[in-house]
């Protein structure tokens, strides 16, 4: 039986955030299902302008819908994080550079050790400005990720044998969906039947530790993802995002979508326009978010449990597809999902971005 009690510690408490502690962020969260349910792994990444003391912040989780903290304190982080720089946090022991089943799949070490393998993805995760211990009220709660008191099987945001990377650069003590792109529990597992190599490979092809694509700033660029998409036949929904730069002087625009079936083609598109405002209609297996109007289509591509594909801005599919500074276009991903049946295919959702 879930656990829905109250966390009325730190519901009555009036947190407050400065600039400074805003600007360290949860940005990816992630329950893998390697032998010993590993990596098992936080990315957090400073939004901001200038660089930030992590040894002014904790870390910790409440377990099982519980309201203290595991181990009764948050672990005390370390060093100085640069402006959009990120920093990883592994649920496992240290055991020394390249030691770690992080390290084995992703090729470099954490940042900081958790000791152990102590969350699963229904468990709470939390940020402080301060050493949390107790239930967290001796610190100030800076970001969470879930609702402490609340057990998260079943929830909007359980992360069971799956992941979720946060949309928005803002960090907030109440955990809000919206902010969320949550590929669903056991999306990591989707179609490969217990194989280990399979599930890594959906691991390796869905997270990118380290790196935060969302831009934060900086010029007039502006990205936001719209319309919604639903579990396809890997489990999880597709989410479009972009990393790079939405600067066109600096031609380095690169598409990404998560959640497709592996080993199948998709195509990146977009326009000017959104369709129904940006509630989208239905089209084939999903939602058409991209359109009312003409539409460019980049090469198709392969899948690999998602798909990627930089832009060249100066050789658009179309002169009147050209993308300029300070205009705004809306880009989506179809794929085919012949698994799904239906129509044999599906789309992500969409993502609206502002060049400069």
């Amino acid at each position: 039986m879930k656990n829905t009690k109250t966390f009325s510690a730190l519901a009555a408490l009036a947190f407050t955030m400065g600039a400074a502690q805003a600007d360290i962020v949860i940005t990816e969260v992630v329950d893998a299902t390697l032998p010993g349910g590993q990596p098992k792994f936080v990315e957090l990444t400073n939004t901001g302008a200038a660089d930030v003391d992590l040894s002014a912040y904790s870390f910790g989780n409440m377990n099982n819908g519980g309201t203290s903290l595991g181990g009764s304190a948050a672990s005390v982080l370390g060093g100085v994080l640069a402006p959009g720089a990120s920093y990883i946090i592994s649920y496992e022991a240290d055991a020394g550079p390249g030691g770690s089943i992080f390290f084995s799949v992703f090729g470099v070490d954490p940042d900081h050790y958790m000791g152990g393998g102590y969350v699963n993805g229904d468990d709470v995760l939390l940020l402080f400005l301060g050493a949390a211990t107790g239930d967290g009220t001796d610190a100030t709660l800076v970001d969470v990720y879930g609702v402490p008191g609340v057990d998260g099987t079943g929830t909007n945001w359980e992360y069971t044998d799956s992941y979720s990377s946060r949309l928005n650069c803002t960090a907030s003590n109440v955990w809000t969906a919206a902010d969320w792109a949550v590929a669903g529990a056991n999306a990591l597992e989707s179609g490969c039947a217990g194989d280990d190599v399979c599930e890594e490979g959906n691991l390796t092809a869905n997270t990118d530790p380290g790196t935060y694509t969302v831009n934060c700033g900086g010029g007039g660029c502006s990205g936001s993802n719209f319309c919604s998409s639903a579990a396809n036949s890997t489990g999880g929904a597709s989410v479009i995002s972009y990393s790079g730069s939405c600067t066109v002087a600096d031609n380095n625009f690169t598409l990404s979508a998560d959640n497709m079936p592996a080993s199948q083609f998709g195509i990146f598109f977009y326009g000017a326009t959104q369709v129904n405002g940006g509630a989208g209609m239905a089209f084939g297996n999903g939602t058409l978010c991209v359109g009312a109007g003409q539409i460019y289509r980049m090469s198709p591509i392969s899948t690999t449990g998602g798909m990627s594909q930089t832009i060249d801005l100066a050789n658009p599919p179309s002169a009147s597809g050209t993308i300029t500074a300070s205009s705004t276009w809306n880009f989506q991903a179809w794929f085919r999902d012949p698994v799904a049946g239906g129509a044999n295919y599906d789309l992500s959702d969409g993502l609206s971005v502002t060049f400069d």
